[in-house]
């Protein structure tokens, strides 16, 4: 597919792609501000806002803008939703939307309840899986 000025559908894939890199980018932001070693309950409180801010400003902007245009997409071209890998793709979409949501959850706990380097790491674990599973699936469709 050429992407051209007066490509609609073009416009709209880049908006969604942007919107992942928010959405990916943000999360991943928000758990590294929120991992670090014991220490002051100042610093503490410092990177819960630096990780709610990440979601905040980052990560929720971007994965609204990732369900926007992922629905424009489908409106645009309605063929689509009868495709497999469209159908896999969506529920692991749902399931990242899970994981963002348990996350903002934790961050909104700090700093009273620091989430333990464990918990971060699995978050870190499935947000990095659900993102390469969903790239495998949007760009080689399997089925």
């Amino acid at each position: 597919m050429v992407i051209g000025w007066n490509n609609v559908v073009g416009w709209v894939l880049v908006l969604h792609i942007a919107g992942v890199v928010m959405w990916i980018g943000g999360l991943f932001f928000a758990l590294a501000a929120a991992n670090g070693a014991p220490e002051a309950a100042e610093a503490k409180a410092e990177r819960g806002r630096l990780a709610r801010k990440a979601m905040r400003a980052q990560a929720h902007p971007g994965a609204a803008l990732v369900i926007l245009s992922g629905a424009l997409l489908l409106y645009l071209a309605p063929g689509a939703a009868t495709a497999g890998w469209l159908h896999a793709k969506l529920l692991l979409v749902l399931l990242l939307i899970v994981a963002d949501l348990g996350l903002t959850l934790r961050l909104r706990r700090m700093p009273e309840h620091v989430p333990s380097p464990s918990q971060l790491g699995m978050f870190h674990g499935i947000i990095g899986l659900l993102f390469a599973l969903i790239l495998i699936l949007a760009l080689v469709k399997p089925f």
